[in-house]
């Protein structure tokens, strides 16, 4: 399954973010932004770590910021909320986790691309990993995949983000 996180901070509450996470409460809107994605990219490899534990293979693409309009697939269906709001300081970070709608596709090696996500693991026919689910490809390890793996062998994959 491929997942997006959403990381939300009311606008009166960024100095108090700059000022706990960056020691700025004056920082500028860009280092905001980066902050806000360093947080989504963070809390999206914890959600993936404990689904792992679970026996569930979830994928994420790479953090976007909304105010760019740079969400390919939104959220759809399955969303949970998670909101982070300690006592006294008036901080309020909101987490939102959903399913992105869009499916997985089944190629060949011939038709992978770099930055595609790996939905399942990849075991050599030894049984030793080759690559674990969730890994987004590179163009050298496609080539190297393309090597050792027949052309027929099919990959699930998301497409990149």
């Amino acid at each position: 399954m491929r997942f997006a996180t959403i990381v939300g901070v009311e606008r009166d509450s960024m100095a108090k973010l700059g000022e706990a996470c960056l020691g700025d409460a004056t920082a500028s809107e860009e280092a905001m932004r980066d902050l806000l994605r360093e947080l989504a990219n963070t809390a999206s490899g914890a959600f993936v770590r404990a689904a792992a534990e679970e026996g569930i293979s979830l994928t994420c693409g790479l953090p976007v910021d909304l105010a760019a309009g740079a969400l390919g697939a939104s959220p759809q269906g399955s969303r949970q909320q998670f909101v982070i709001a300690p006592r006294d300081n008036g901080l309020r970070v909101v987490f939102e986790v959903g399913i992105l709608a869009k499916a997985l596709r089944r190629l060949c090696v011939t038709q992978l691309k770099e930055g595609m996500v790996l939905a399942r693991d990849l075991h050599a026919e030894t049984g030793v990993m080759l690559v674990p689910a969730g890994t987004r490809l590179t163009s050298t390890q496609i080539a190297r995949l393309g090597g050792i793996l027949s052309p027929r062998f099919t990959f699930d994959v998301a497409e990149a983000a």
